[in-house]
């Protein structure tokens, strides 16, 4: 994301054949090879990397989709009592304190690095962000983490990533909507959950927890206007990622049941590099969380993260159901969730 230009997401500008779960590398084009009509096109979701070594910003392909947890859809898990239970209580917003900061300050997010070893001395790193939802969750976008990783990397207490204050805890596990077929299904349900230790919870303090799916008002166009939205990205496209957290207020364009799609303003908006942000709107005098980015659209004429385009972002408000389920569920037996060695 720049200032003037974006916000840092992950679109993908290739067209690259592979089997379901490769790792692919391709280096980064300077455009889409077409033009698009902004209001019906929207490019499919890819992940930025670096590989250690070399520095240089490369494109993973998003095919893969099997390896991000085992649990199935949300009504699949057993609903026994206690996690009925359990699902009851995240309902019940007083039970967890809360942030109360601005929606302009986007409280919670952390940025995400997917870590991958290729040998003994070269790892690819994914760049991007999520957002805490609950003392040991944070929610990102499937894509991020669903190529397969070794670990999972969050890095907190700095909006500067080269700041001496950042420090890096790893999850232990993450979970994807068990609906999420990548490119094969137009990234729909591109919803992940990571799940963090108690003992690594208890040293993130200065991450609050985020209230998200629900607004006190309708959630519609007539009553949220704009939204805010940020991230580490790319500062422009063929750039460099950001140091600092970049923030952005955007226009909404659409709410609807599966997705919100926000407008660019005057070039700014997501852009390479933050897939997995968070939308937040102001909700009598709240900060909320309504989505997780998810897709970028290309300009008229073919360009990314420059002119009028459209950025898509998985609705919260419709995943509900599948977000508490699946958390409950793991928190009752977490061999349910977690991946097989």
């Amino acid at each position: 994301m720049k200032q003037k230009a974006s916000v840092g997401l992950f679109t993908c500008l290739l067209t690259l054949t592979v089997s379901a779960c490769h790792l692919v590398l391709s280096e980064l084009p300077q455009r889409t090879p077409a033009s698009h009509d902004v209001s019906t096109i929207s490019d499919t979701a890819a992940t930025i990397a670096t590989r250690d070594g070399t520095g240089s910003l490369q494109i993973l392909d998003t095919d893969g989709f099997s390896v991000c947890g085992p649990i199935k859809e949300a009504e699949d898990a057993i609903q026994s009592s206690e996690i009925k239970g359990l699902i009851k209580t995240r309902s019940l917003s007083e039970m967890i304190e809360l942030a109360t900061a601005s929606a302009r300050d986007l409280p919670g997010i952390v940025k995400l690095e997917p870590e991958r070893d290729l040998n003994a001395t070269d790892v690819i790193t994914g760049h991007c962000s999520a957002t805490r939802i609950g003392p040991n969750w944070f929610i990102t976008a499937a894509h991020c983490i669903s190529e397969g990783y070794d670990r999972i990397t969050l890095k907190v207490g700095s909006e500067q990533l080269s700041s001496s204050d950042i420090r890096r805890v790893q999850a232990d596990y993450a979970v994807c909507h068990g609906s999420f077929k990548g490119n094969l299904t137009g990234f729909a349900n591109d919803l992940a959950l990571v799940h963090v230790s108690d003992d690594t919870a208890a040293q993130l303090q200065d991450v609050p927890v985020i209230r998200w799916g629900e607004t006190s008002r309708p959630f519609s166009k007539s009553s949220f206007h704009s939204a805010r939205v940020g991230g580490w990205g790319l500062i422009e496209y063929g750039g460099d990622l950001a140091d600092f957290l970049q923030k952005e207020e955007l226009s909404i364009r659409d709410i609807r049941p599966d997705t919100i799609r926000l407008s660019s303003r005057m070039g700014r908006g997501p852009c390479i590099g933050d897939s997995g942000g968070p939308l937040m709107v102001e909700d009598d005098g709240r900060p909320v969380m309504m989505g997780v980015l998810s897709t970028l659209g290309a300009s008229r004429n073919g360009g990314i993260c420059t002119g009028e385009y459209v950025a898509s972002y998985i609705n919260l408000e419709s995943q509900k159901d599948w977000i508490r389920t699946t958390m409950a569920t793991c928190e009752v037996d977490a061999t349910l969730c977690r991946r097989a060695q």
